[in-house]
């Protein structure tokens, strides 16, 4: 299965579809490639092609277990810029001063100019 050469986030929206599909079970190539949005660049023959793959029950859940830590890791970022918006905001005020100040288009920390 070649599904990155056929999309360019195999994450995103018709990838993840595709390939909760795969780890369910589907595995003819014309179901999976239905499962890609209307905006996928690839040909419906180009997904079907990439999609041609001999998947065994072991491929499957080696697939399920890694969309599942994807998962968590996706919640521990959630989580994780939660905080770090709650441990700013009393500061908000600081903040939107350096930005006025600097532009929030600055690549670099302009708060951390001495």
């Amino acid at each position: 299965m070649k599904l990155a050469v056929v999309l360019s986030d195999i994450l995103g929206k018709s990838g993840r579809s595709i390939l909760e599909a795969l780890g369910a079970g589907e595995s003819d190539p014309a179901q999976l490639a239905s499962k890609g949005a209307l905006n996928v660049r690839a040909s419906p023959e180009q997904l079907i092609a990439a999609l041609t793959a001999d998947w065994r029950e072991h491929h499957r859940f080696l697939l399920r277990e890694l969309l599942s830590l994807i998962d968590a890791q996706d919640r521990s970022m959630s989580h994780l810029e939660q905080e770090i918006e709650r441990r700013l905001a009393p500061f908000e005020e600081q903040i939107e001063r350096c930005e006025k100040t600097h532009g929030s288009e600055s690549r670099r920390n302009p708060c951390a100019d001495g």
